[in-house]
């Protein structure tokens, strides 16, 4: 069990981490985003963000917001891969990409310098499986992209967080590859509801997980809580963590 996130006020020494599916179809999608950076994160992960909504945050400056002055990007690639955003309050380094793992296309982790102490984060947003080989494929994304989040964990010694819209739910193959990968779900196991779809009848307990942060011994979730997000068939996830008392004393 873990409490709900105390929304307005942040505590001391936490580390919060807001990840959000926007929805590339999202006509409101700045309504979407701007209350989201009112709610005190340190990392905002913006996932599926359509290809003109990122160049007009990256390139147009159409969300300015000093708080979240550091940011990187993962390009859109027709058919393959969706844009994203990681909007940080703190200085940001773009990893490079392993060439090695393969879907490389996909990879998308920068090193986070928090007072705190450093970690990486990363974005994870497979395809929907629509069919069969989206499915497979999907699959095979999810274990790359998790070798590459274990990869910087080794190489950098430090904590990992990976914000993931995974297409599936907690007990299905994508999670356990995350698992293996020695990557865990933020959400409280005796929390009910999912995060979608919002935009339908099906009651909250009956709708899927298929959104959270994920992450690597360092760093442990203290507090879990989703909340609406304009225009989206997502809840937003929002994630206080601590880093673990071994990491300090590193």
């Amino acid at each position: 069990m873990l409490p709900e996130v105390e929304i307005h006020s942040k505590p001391n020494g936490t580390l919060r981490v807001v990840s959000c599916n926007i929805n590339p179809q999202n006509n409101d999608w700045l309504a979407c985003v701007l209350p989201l950076l009112d709610l005190e994160a340190d990392v905002v992960i913006l996932l599926e963000l359509s290809p003109e909504n990122s160049r007009s945050i990256e390139r147009r400056g159409q969300l300015v917001d000093s708080r979240y002055s550091h940011r990187s990007f993962r390009d859109w690639k027709q058919g393959k891969v969706s844009a994203g955003a990681i909007l940080s309050k703190w200085p940001l380094e773009e990893l490079s990409v392993d060439e090695t793992i393969g879907y490389t296309e996909y990879q998308h982790f920068s090193l986070v310098r928090h007072t705190e102490g450093e970690f990486v984060v990363g974005l994870l947003h497979p395809f929907s499986p629509r069919n069969q080989s989206r499915w497979s494929s999907g699959n095979r994304i999810v274990n790359t992209q998790a070798a590459v989040a274990a990869s910087h964990r080794d190489m950098y010694d430090i904590p990992v967080l990976v914000g993931c819209d995974l297409n599936a739910g907690p007990a299905q193959i994508r999670s356990r590859l995350l698992r293996r990968h020695s990557l865990a779900m933020s959400k409280p196991l005796l929390r009910y509801g999912g995060s979608f779809p919002t935009q339908s009848r099906i009651p909250d307990p009956l709708r899927l997980q298929l959104d959270d942060v994920w992450s690597s011994d360092g760093l442990v979730p203290v507090a879990w809580s989703m909340v609406d997000a304009v225009g989206s068939d997502h809840k937003a996830v929002i994630v206080d963590f601590e880093f673990s008392s071994e990491m300090k004393s590193d």
